[in-house]
């Protein structure tokens, strides 16, 4: 775990055992622990990718590029042909990350602007509770 994440997981732990017990604070602690649960998923993910991508380039830094004049023909071949099959998937990769960047960024979008939609129903039912309570307060029959 990263030094970020090793702070949050303890805080959560901390805070998991020195809970309230307020009606409302169960719900922020199953949020809590579910934004817990899918940043460390999220992490181990890109972590994985980039062990995975370091162990390619691993791979392709291991080809001896420096005595390419002294293989054979069918040997620069396959290299070249290995070479450009490793670009097209890397070509691939970049564009499935474009991809989800597009997707999770219209996903960021859709939910800032349902955010700003609901904040005249928001108001309104404010406004409408102030005034109920005002009446309940001030009116007497």
């Amino acid at each position: 775990m990263s030094q970020h994440a090793n702070r949050y997981y303890y805080a959560i732990n901390e805070a998991h055992w020195k809970r309230e017990t307020r009606s409302g604070d169960k719900n922020m602690d199953f949020l809590n622990d579910l934004l817990g649960f899918v940043g460390a998923a999220v992490e181990g993910v890109l972590r994985f990718v980039r062990m995975l991508l370091f162990w390619s380039f691993d791979q392709v830094s291991a080809i001896p590029w420096g005595s390419l004049s002294y293989l054979p023909v069918w040997k620069v071949m396959l290299l070249s042909s290995i070479m450009a099959l490793f670009m097209l998937f890397l070509y691939r990769m970049a564009w499935a990350f474009v991809e989800a960047g597009e997707k999770a960024l219209a996903a960021l979008i859709l939910l800032v602007t349902v955010f700003i939609r609901s904040m005249p129903i928001i108001v309104l039912a404010g406004v409408a509770a102030a005034a109920g309570a005002w009446v309940i307060n001030n009116v007497n029959f």
